[in-house]
């Protein structure tokens, strides 16, 4: 029934901007095809000397008449092209007013428990895992009486690196997204050292993570321009550096024009495994310290997903991960194995697994 909803509301709000689209366009062609019509009309009659305020003289020749008529198009063409413009500017409206939900997000958690009572149990949860980077404690997450995330106790030391798999709709991604800092109103508690995670810096933590989505976000641009979005200029070097080490140098040496190569939002002209590896270069030329990766496999055939595997395996050694991948695409060299279920979190041997 929710997905029959769903779809009801999304067909009609579909609908209904088709609908304001079509009439706007066609109303905006109306007038200027008219306004051409009326140009040809006015020459027509002034070449056969027709004009009723001017009978028995053509104000323009032959020749001007042509030319004027090959100009009229091109004059309004800007009328034409109000419509997409006020359709582009819709969308930025649309996009501005959701990025402001994400900007005004507030930093600090409202829970009402004090920060000295958060600590007090912080210190209980982490004296035994004085070197962890992240603890959590029954941590979940509960919204409109629908679980998001079963309840998960456990720790990461820095460097460690963590593969966890689990079922769908268990809240594999949805744990990832609260490391995020996107999601307010979990379960439990969390913390990133000693600090509780209501209390971050949210910004300065953010400045510490890479993030592999499922599917790589990109903008209209070149490569170059997609690896540098976000970060400090690298030097030519350190670009060459990161290229080598995901294994894009190649492929990229063979484009047309290397990294001036035009790339669009979904990366048209490049295979997914060199998307994700895309996706990996841009991290490591973020130089953050912890990587979390959401199905980085997803949709790729197996040798490509090994590949893909392969080198992250190489170039994430020292740094904190925590991988989502389902047990199709086993994490061998994971340090850790978690299997997340409805129950609760469970660790694996990685050994049994592979």
């Amino acid at each position: 029934q929710r997905l029959s909803d769903s779809a009801s509301a999304y067909q009609r709000t579909t609908m209904g901007v088709l609908r304001l689209a079509f009439l706007s366009t066609a109303t905006l062609e109306l007038f200027a095809s008219l306004s051409i019509a009326m140009i040809a009309l006015y020459l027509g009659l002034g070449l056969l000397e027709q004009l009723p305020w001017d009978k028995g003289q053509a104000p323009v020749t032959l020749t001007q008449a042509f030319f004027l008529l090959l100009l009229a198009p091109e004059f309004y063409l800007p009328l034409r092209q109000l419509g997409n413009d006020y359709h582009a500017k819709q969308k930025a409206e649309a996009a501005a007013t959701a990025l402001l939900e994400i900007f005004n997000t507030p930093t600090q958690d409202t829970q009402t428990a004090s920060k000295d009572d958060a600590i007090q149990s912080h210190l209980s949860i982490v004296k035994t895992q004085s070197t962890s980077l992240l603890t959590f404690q029954a941590l979940s997450w509960q919204q409109a009486g629908r679980t998001r995330l079963a309840p998960i106790s456990n720790h990461i030391r820095e460097g460690e690196r963590i593969w966890l798999s689990g079922e769908s709709g268990v809240g594999k991604s949805s744990l990832l997204h609260l490391l995020l800092g996107f999601e307010k109103g979990y379960q439990g508690e969390c913390f990133v050292y000693h600090e509780p995670f209501s209390t971050l810096d949210i910004a300065q933590w953010r400045g510490r993570l890479a993030w592999l989505p499922q599917t790589p976000e990109w903008v209209n641009g070149n490569i170059r321009q997609n690896l540098l979005l976000g970060i400090q200029p690298p030097s030519e070097q350190e670009i060459q550096t990161a290229l080598e080490k995901s294994q894009c140098a190649d492929f990229i040496k063979a484009l047309p024009a290397g990294l001036e190569t035009k790339l669009t939002e979904l990366g048209t002209g490049l295979s997914g495994g060199q998307m994700q590896r895309l996706s990996i270069a841009r991290a490591l030329l973020s130089n953050a310290d912890v990587w979390l990766l959401d199905e980085p496999c997803s949709g790729l055939d197996e040798d490509t997903a090994n590949a893909v595997l392969e080198t992250l395996n190489s170039v994430s050694k020292g740094k904190t991960l925590l991988v989502v991948s389902h047990d199709t695409h086993p994490i061998s060299w994971a340090d850790r194995h978690w299997n997340l279920t409805h129950g609760g979190l469970h660790e694996q041997s990685i050994q049994a697994i592979a």
